[in-house]
């Protein structure tokens, strides 16, 4: 038996959702803003353009780089801007998506886009990551130990990236956040502060 011509198209759609093919830890994604109508300071401006005259050499070698501030769509823009100047495409990543309770899969869901990050020389960005790359836990049970090991596992998958990787981060970083360790550039977005 046939399905009528919309049940087979909903049926289809679902099964594309569903595949295995589906990634569904991030999308990428692309701006209409343009850097003139960013509403950053200018000690912002002045560490994106040297960032941006850092990237292009560094487009095989691992270049982690930080945006911290209150700002999110500032952050997002300034770094989709980035990757369009360098004829590149930015991959906004999901945390939650990516991030599994069950053991084992969040290191799958991380191989699988850094995987495709790396073969499509994408410009990843880890947005609102504070959770994800705060400081490691003293492990009190075992979902400290796993949320640890995930933690761990991504802090290598960035290091051993042949790319640039943006994390940003509502909060501001202590000193001693492996994340704020990593990072070769650290760029602070404001509201208000144009």
């Amino acid at each position: 038996m046939s399905l009528p011509n919309p049940l087979q198209k909903i049926s289809e759609f679902a099964s594309h959702l569903f595949s295995n093919n589906h990634d569904n830890a991030g999308k990428l994604f692309t701006t209409q803003k343009q850097w003139q109508s960013l509403n950053i300071s200018p000690l912002a401006k002045a560490e994106l353009n040297t960032l941006q005259t850092l990237v292009p050499l560094n487009k095989m070698c691992n270049y982690v780089a930080l945006f911290e501030g209150d700002d999110a769509s500032d952050k997002l823009a300034a770094a989709a801007l980035m990757a369009k100047d360098e004829g590149r495409q930015l991959y906004r990543i999901d945390v939650s998506q990516v991030v599994s309770k069950y053991a084992g899969e969040t290191e799958k869901n991380l191989d699988k886009v850094f995987n495709n990050a790396q073969s499509h020389d994408w410009i990843l960005f880890f947005d609102e990551a504070d959770a994800l790359f705060a400081k490691r836990t003293n492990v009190k049970d075992s979902h400290d130990k796993y949320a640890n090991q995930d933690v761990t596992y991504l802090m290598h998958k960035i290091e051993d990236y042949k790319g640039v990787v943006i994390v940003a981060t509502n909060s501001m970083p202590s000193d001693d956040d492996d994340i704020k360790k990593m990072s070769r550039a650290v760029i602070t977005f404001k509201r208000g502060q144009a």
